[in-house]
């Protein structure tokens, strides 16, 4: 095992969707995590067909219970209308991710991760951290180092 994967989220930036994934480990650098992070990505489609369609329904059920669920708290509530409103510009962004996600497929999810993660982006965005005190890593060409 290189790392543990502590997060992952969508990002939109501008008009593009893409996601985030924070990934960590005290023994291997960024640069490692992230070449590895990219040889698994191109492989989980090929992954994700090997599930089968018993446990992709089990992943399918809580992720719908998921997204049907609504915050309790006034903080909460108002964060979701601030996502929906401001942030997706769509107020009915529960109904329809519920009613795509209803109507989603492993070979659908497989060719969206394949195209849509895997292929298309022509850049993306990586930031490496290393703690004080751990020699810096050694960037590649044409990777730009932001010291903060």
């Amino acid at each position: 095992q290189l790392g543990y994967i502590v997060g992952s989220f969508p990002v939109t930036m501008l008009d593009e969707a893409g996601m985030g994934f924070i990934i960590v480990s005290n023994q291997h650098n960024p640069l490692k995590l992230n070449s590895e992070f990219e040889t698994w990505l191109a492989e989980l489609p090929k992954l994700l067909a090997k599930v089968s369609k018993e446990d992709f329904a089990t992943f399918q059920a809580a992720l719908l219970t998921q997204a049907k669920k609504r915050s309790t708290t006034m903080l909460g509530r108002a964060s979701e209308i601030y996502s929906h409103l401001f942030i997706w510009q769509n107020q009915n962004f529960v109904a329809e991710y519920v009613k795509e996600l209803e109507s989603l497929t492993q070979a659908d999810l497989g060719k969206s991760i394949s195209t849509g993660l895997v292929k298309a982006p022509p850049e993306k965005l990586s930031i490496f951290l290393t703690p004080k005190g751990v020699s810096p890593v050694e960037i590649p060409k044409g990777v730009r180092r932001i010291k903060l």
